[in-house]
């Protein structure tokens, strides 16, 4: 079908013709632009009629240049009694042509001319390591090598060379990105016109994580006095679980006597053992911490591992580092049938102000059960909410169940894998089980989500070689359901951070017999930090970049 497009050069205006013997004027011929048709292109057109000076100039789309060789004009709708013939003419070989118009006894010739417009090189379509290019800009997670990134393209018009430098190059190629300020300007040349394009790649995501500080089993010594005299020999390997705020790492431990030791945040020194007054009572005297957020400030909450029908899983909060625990939970574990195990992982959401404490029970074999203490304005609800997961969860009691939305929660722990629940009605249904030996290992402890530079994630910690080993992962979780994303991926699709000594890292022969370890994460300044730790290999502070 054919294109046209008016543009006027000059609208309807009345020619005064005359005989070819005469020169006095006899009678009129109007022409217009709308009265020009070209036949047989593929792309619009443009006429320009000039009265004044007899002219008629058509210009046609560059991708039909090769028309030019045999252009087909006609003319419509022409006045009343005015005739012209249309013609087929090689406006390559002849660059003019001369039609007359006549009415009547009155003739007028214009000449007739034809050409292609310049040629307009540009993209079509772009991609870059398969991502779409939009407004010279495209979006890159920040895993990707953007000095080896892979381009793919469509220009038009058609043989459209497109240049990197001086260096032609091919769709497919590839291109160095890694000048995220400048990007990469692309010359794209077709006969003698040239036009340049430049895009530039934004890193969505992370772009790297920084180790802060780390302290480390020896695989020399085989010895886990991870903080060299300034701790008591041995404890390392009782340290299953921490906390952190925006000042220091919580490591409760859970030999002898107990006790909670911070270490500062911005130097990964050791702070202090924080007091003991008042604790007593349970397997462990401090089992594992949580930092809930409490106002303009933080709360450190310390359990205790009960595991007896006579005892008491009892929770401390720490008002500060100095200060001395008070006591703002006392369950006693023979109010609930049969009797449960709870302390050996805490977990927590929302705040001081209104939250929730998570503990899960591995005691009753027919139906794995988590207890979840309400918080309502610093006060813990002692009556809790029995939750139960169904007699499907392997694993042991070192387990704990972590929040990704109102709709789903995970549950990680030792010797069992991962699954994934669905949650409605406050009922829990499994809804992915990450048993794929291939993909996912365990154990894995300390759940952690959170979104950078506009992608999602979760980072938790996972041992291997048989419990002397282990490292803090972190994988993409995109869209809005956990279940899916996770069962998409595999826990090596991310980041895998050691927690051993990064020079010499490695199995350190120091066997975590718990099979524990745990992760906590801050959001200090704007900036995410993770620590993480596990027994008998070390414990890290990253930075998420």
């Amino acid at each position: 079908m054919r294109k046209f497009i008016v543009i006027l050069a000059g609208l309807a205006v009345l020619f005064t013709g005359c005989k070819k013997d005469n020169p006095e004027v006899t009678g009129s011929i109007s022409l217009s632009q709308d009265m020009v048709q070209v036949n047989g292109l593929s792309e619009d057109y443009f006429v320009f009629v000039d009265n004044a000076a007899r002219t008629i100039e058509i210009e046609i789309a560059y991708a039909d240049v090769n028309e030019l060789a045999a252009l087909e004009v006609e003319f419509v709708n022409l006045p009343q009694g005015v005739t012209a013939e249309g013609f087929t003419c090689d406006f390559t070989a002849t660059p003019s042509r001369l039609v007359s118009f006549s009415d009547g006894s009155v003739e007028v010739q214009y000449t007739v001319t034809a050409e292609a417009a310049d040629p307009d090189p540009h993209f079509t379509s772009l991609t870059v390591n398969g991502v779409a290019a939009a407004n010279n800009e495209v979006k890159l997670s920040g895993t990707s090598d953007l000095a080896n990134a892979v381009v793919e393209f469509t220009v038009s018009p058609e043989g459209t060379k497109v240049m990197v430098g001086d260096q032609e190059i091919e769709s497919g190629a590839t291109v160095d990105f890694s000048d995220k300020v400048n990007g990469v300007t692309f010359t794209l040349v077709c006969g003698e016109i040239t036009n340049t394009d430049k895009y530039v790649a934004v890193t969505t995501g992370i772009n790297n994580v920084v180790r802060v500080w780390g302290h480390y089993a020896s695989p020399e010594t085989v010895t886990d006095d991870w903080f060299g005299t300034e701790m008591p020999a041995a404890l390392g390997d009782w340290m299953r679980n921490i906390a952190m705020d925006n000042q220091y790492v919580y490591m409760p431990h859970a030999s002898g006597t107990g006790g909670v030791y911070a270490v500062n945040v911005s130097d990964g020194k050791l702070a202090k053992a924080m007091s003991t007054t008042g604790i007593a009572g349970g397997v462990h005297l401090t089992s594992d911490a949580e930092v809930m957020d409490n106002g303009s400030s933080t709360i450190l909450l310390v359990c205790n591992l009960a595991n007896n029908a006579a005892g008491n899983l009892t929770v401390y909060a720490y008002d500060n580092v100095d200060a001395a625990p008070r006591v703002v939970l006392n369950y006693s574990l023979a109010n609930a049938t049969p009797t449960p195990r709870l302390g050996d992982k805490m977990t927590a959401e929302g705040t001081w102000e209104k939250g929730k404490l998570y503990f899960f029970d591995y005691n009753n074999a027919t139906e794995r059960r988590v207890f979840a203490f309400s918080i309502e304005n610093g006060v813990i609800d002692p009556n809790p909410e029995i939750i139960s997961l169904g007699a499907a969860v392997t694993g042991n009691s070192i387990s704990g169940i972590y929040k990704y939305s109102d709709t789903e929660y995970i549950w990680m722990g030792t010797a069992g894998h991962a699954k994934v629940y669905s949650v409605s009605n406050g009922t829990f249904t499994e809804s992915c089980f990450l048993d794929d030996g291939s993909k996912w290992s365990f154990p894995e402890h300390g759940a952690r989500f959170f979104s950078f530079n506009d992608e999602s994630y979760m980072a938790f910690v996972t041992l291997a070689n048989a419990y002397q080993d282990g490292d803090l992962r972190i994988v993409p979780v995109a869209g809005q359901s956990l279940a899916d994303a996770l069962a998409a991926t595999d826990q090596s699709a991310g980041r895998v951070l050691g927690l051993g000594d990064p020079v010499e890292h490695g199995i350190t022969a120091l066997k975590n017999a718990n099979g524990a370890g745990d992760s906590a994460m801050r959001t200090i300044n704007g900036e995410i930090y993770i620590a993480a730790a596990v027994p008998g290999t070390g414990i890290s502070l990253f930075k998420i970049e």
